[in-house]
């Protein structure tokens, strides 16, 4: 397309030389031919692969915030995590200039909120891509060990109003990894004033008000969730261990284990499980050997 116009102007030339000199229009004809076929060969070598394209594109456009979004998730997906931080981290340089790609469901709803109404099925590019790399950078600095960094992106992602309820619960899993519960329990709570209803806050804020010694929220919490989400696991498997803790009965424990291994809990807490279950079915706490062997 960029050469569309040249090739114009060189025909009415080859048109106006043939008339006069018709010899040298073939010969000038053939050159400008060589010529765009040398700068094609030649710039052809870009477009091999995604990082070499969008890596030339980024050596004449620094701040190009689609050219790195696709290296940060080149590095990411092969979970080159500081190879992808710089990428990540000139998005969120750049001031949003907002074009436009069909987004998610989810995201296009709560980008409807957030905007008011519009017509199609298109909304803001930019935003959707501001917010991907605000949560891929989190990851980022997580898995580089940089909590702080990771807290600090959460702080300013809520600012897009789009997903903040994320940034909320991810900025309590930050402050739950290091085991300040109270500042996680607050972070939970933010996020559940966005999205009330939401299983996998509520279970994380059940966990939080648990390590605080809070059992009966705990429980509550973990009731409300499954309310939503029946078949969450996680969940299950939570409120298996709060009801441990406020000794009820034991086929209610029992009841909500054997539940979150079967709906496919993951590892470690399925080996958890699985262990307390075993330690369930002796004799000392009222199961016989065969209800055991059932």
């Amino acid at each position: 397309l960029a050469s569309l116009g040249g090739c114009v102007l060189a025909a009415l030339g080859l048109d106006a030389l043939r008339r006069r000199w018709p010899g040298t229009a073939v010969t000038a004809g053939v050159a400008w031919g060589l010529l765009l076929l040398a700068i094609s060969l030649s710039h052809g070598q870009v477009y091999r692969d995604n990082p070499t394209l969008f890596g030339d594109v980024l050596s004449k456009a620094p701040r190009c915030v689609r050219a790195n979004m696709v290296l940060g998730d080149h590095h990411f997906a092969r979970q080159q995590y500081r190879r992808a931080q710089p990428f990540y981290e000139q998005v969120l340089r750049v001031t949003p200039e907002y074009e436009r790609m069909p987004l998610s469901e989810i995201e296009t709803q709560r980008l409807r909120q957030l905007m008011g109404r519009r017509e199609g099925d298109y909304l803001h590019r930019e935003l959707g891509n501001y917010v991907i790399a605000s949560r891929r950078l989190i990851q980022v600095y997580r898995h580089t060990g940089r909590p702080d960094q990771a807290k600090r992106v959460c702080r300013e992602a809520v600012r897009f109003g789009v997903l903040a309820d994320v940034f909320q619960a991810e900025l309590g899993n930050l402050f739950a990894a290091e085991g300040n519960f109270n500042e996680a329990r607050a972070c939970f709570l933010k996020a559940l004033e966005i999205t009330p209803d939401d299983p996998l806050v509520l279970t994380n804020l059940a966990a939080a008000e648990s390590e605080l010694g809070r059992s009966a929220e705990a429980e509550a919490h973990l009731q409300r969730a499954l309310a939503v989400n029946p078949r969450f696991a996680q969940a299950h498997y939570n409120l298996g261990l709060v009801l441990g803790r406020r000794n009820a009965p034991v086929a209610a424990i029992r009841t909500h284990l054997r539940r979150a291994v079967d709906l496919g809990l993951p590892e470690p807490e399925k080996s958890n499980a699985l262990l307390i279950l075993e330690q369930l079915a002796a004799p000392e706490f009222g199961v016989t050997p065969q209800a055991r062997q059932n």
